[in-house]
């Protein structure tokens, strides 16, 4: 169901709030400025579409829901309502939430890459800060999953993260075409392509992306703009090197560098395991003062950042070949399953039925990707 302008929409309170203008969209759905009627304050509408009406989908807003409402902070965007669908059965799920005066993230970008005047290290430092301070509070509740630039507002030249707890609460087929299982393909971390748990190192690599563009106005793995989309930021995410900060802004330091970089790794290991850790080393401001007055030291560090390099590149190439090995064996095993085993299966429980007086059984075990063992025995006591 859409919403128009002049509609009117309701909070928890059934307080009045009249649409007065559409803003734009996104992949989850419609984005509006309201007006509540009490007392003239602006306020945001995000609805959530198609209409959930899954009791399990009903149930994962109500839960993802009650998350994101406790969550406030001067850089997140503040949740005021959640509709589910349910209690005002005319509309469609929907959120009121702060609204942001500023645009978005990308817009900031865009508008400077054209001049190439690279954003000052102080100022990169204190939009860091801003955004780790945001997503410190949101992690507490829930893990983000789908940080863009696009979900990072401005209000009053303060940055404001938005659409926490959504990418969960929203069926596959609901998400735009550039979204996928937990994240949009540009920042989706290494795992997050694996299926696998979601933590809060997912968001760091998402945010490590995001820092940076923002150092950069570019993007950290040079992208084929054959072939397709998915798969493309698949394999740039799973084995590709990001090219280095520096090389694009020669004047960003070496400490902000390194840490964009961390948190960028593939390896969940060597990655950022928590957001304190990046504060600290934002913290110290005179790092790349003292790295440039000691000539040998700032040699030093980017021979280690050169040998850094190379160890990851072998590591990325040796990843690169087993993740080859893991698809060719994944279709050796679908094709073997297609032409032998079902087929062999079918033939077993026909013959199981039309002969009573001995059971024969078939089971398998996998070991990894590594050995597949069938086994057929028939059950004679």
């Amino acid at each position: 169901m859409d919403l128009n302008l002049k509609d009117i929409v309701y909070d928890e309170k059934k307080e009045e709030y009249k649409i007065t203008e559409y803003i734009g969209s996104g992949g989850f759905g419609y984005v509006y400025k309201i007006r509540k009627k009490i007392d003239n304050s602006i306020w945001a509408l995000k609805t959530i579409h198609p209409i959930v009406n899954d009791k399990q989908d009903i149930k994962a807003i109500l839960n993802e829901g009650r998350h994101a409402l406790n969550i406030k902070n001067e850089n997140v965007i503040h949740y005021i309502y959640f509709h589910d669908g349910s209690k005002y059965n005319n509309l469609p799920p929907y959120i009121i939430m702060e609204y942001a005066n500023g645009g978005n993230l990308n817009d900031l970008m865009n508008a400077n890459k054209g001049s190439q005047k690279y954003i000052e290290n102080s100022v990169l430092i204190s939009m860091f800060r801003q955004l780790i301070n945001g997503m410190k509070a949101i992690n507490k509740f829930l893990v983000h999953r789908d940080i863009t630039p696009g979900n990072i507002l401005l209000h009053n030249n303060k940055l404001k993260i938005t659409d926490f707890g959504l990418s969960k609460i929203v069926n596959q087929s609901t998400r735009s075409s550039t979204f996928k299982g937990c994240g949009t393909y540009g920042y989706m971390s290494p795992e997050a392509w694996e299926n696998k748990k979601n933590t809060i190192q997912m968001d760091i690599y998402s945010l490590g992306i995001i820092f940076y563009q923002l150092a950069t106005f570019a993007y950290p793995y040079e992208m084929n703009d054959t072939g397709d989309k998915f798969e493309n930021y698949r394999e740039a995410h799973m084995t590709k090197n990001p090219t280095r900060p520096e090389h694009y802004n020669s004047k960003i330091s070496i400490n902000l560098s390194q840490i964009i970089m961390k948190m960028l790794e593939k390896p969940v290991s060597e990655r950022f395991n928590n957001w304190e850790k990046i504060e600290e080393l934002l913290e110290i401001e005179n790092y790349e003062k003292g790295i440039s007055e000691d000539k040998d030291m700032e040699e030093l560090v980017k021979k280690m950042i050169k040998s850094d390099e190379k160890s990851r590149t072998k590591k990325l190439e040796e990843n690169k070949r087993e993740i080859k090995k893991r698809e060719f064996l994944k279709r050796v095993k679908y094709q073997i399953d297609k032409s032998i085993i079902n087929p062999l299966k079918e033939k077993i429980n026909k013959l199981n039925k039309l002969y009573h007086n001995r059971e024969i059984k078939f089971s398998e075990k996998n070991y990894g990707l590594k050995a597949f063992v069938y086994k057929i025995e028939i059950v004679s006591g």
